[in-house]
């Protein structure tokens, strides 16, 4: 976010709203990943920023919301973007709770 604002010359203070898309939450920041952006990113404490959970389509969806906000003149300029780190992400085998097998677990077949 912070490298947008510098290539298109925008201060962080004027940007009117700030929207990210993730779905899989891999630690407490990510609760309010946009918010946590917004400050990261340079933007002012007073920057409002939501998260969009779409599933895949989260990230578009960002986009959409950020470009409505611009076009309903909620505000001038706003930020939209998606986020997901999956390697981070839990991993559940249910399978696991009586002894898989080594090789595939049961559920994959």
């Amino acid at each position: 976010m912070r490298e947008s604002l510098a290539r298109s010359q925008v201060a962080g203070a004027d940007v009117g709203h700030v929207v990210f898309g993730h779905v899989v939450n891999t630690e407490p920041k990510d609760m309010y990943l946009s918010r946590v952006a917004a400050i990261n990113g340079g933007c002012g404490e007073g920057t409002p920023a939501f998260n969009v959970n779409r599933l895949c389509g989260s990230g578009l969806q960002a986009i959409i919301s950020a470009a409505q906000g611009i076009l309903l003149g909620d505000c001038d300029i706003a930020i939209g973007g998606g986020a997901e780190n999956m390697s981070r992400a839990p991993y559940a085998d249910l399978t696991a709770r009586w002894g898989a097998r080594m090789g595939t677990p049961g559920w994959w077949t």
